[in-house]
């Protein structure tokens, strides 16, 4: 139903407010009844020094947080094993419908479920990405 049908559903076709029966609207229910039973959520900051720190990761995003993570130290100390920690998150984000994108040559952000991350062409972080798995 577009919105000119509601209005005319509404006022009437001839522009006159009409007596509705309330049940022909659909009741919306919202998850939270008020401000205060809203979870809250943070943005973190991690800063990955080690493939075995990825579990932290991942807790937080499963906690319903999002999480940016710094990969700098650990490109810096060893290009192979941040390969296989970018492909692990990538990997484990799918299977909780979670998600994850570069931002720039150096960040990861990761979303849990419900957050979407809007990718319109592949970042540079993954043009680089790519240039690394190509030379390891």
């Amino acid at each position: 139903m577009g919105i000119k049908e509601l209005l005319e559903k509404l006022v009437g076709s001839e522009g006159k407010y009409e007596e509705r029966d309330y049940e022909e609207f659909v009741k919306v229910q919202l998850e939270y009844a008020s401000a205060e039973d809203i979870p809250e959520r943070e943005v973190i900051v991690h800063r990955l020094r080690g493939f075995s720190e990825i579990d932290t990761c991942i807790s937080h995003v499963s906690d319903g947080n999002i999480v940016i993570v710094d990969i700098r130290p650990l490109a810096h100390r060893n290009m192979r094993e941040l390969k296989q920690a970018v492909d692990e998150m990538k990997e484990i984000c799918a299977s909780m419908h979670a998600d994850l994108a570069g931002l720039g040559d150096s960040h990861l952000i990761i979303t849990p479920k419900g957050i979407r991350i809007q990718k319109s062409k592949p970042s540079e972080f993954e043009e680089s990405l790519e240039r690394v798995r190509g030379k390891a």
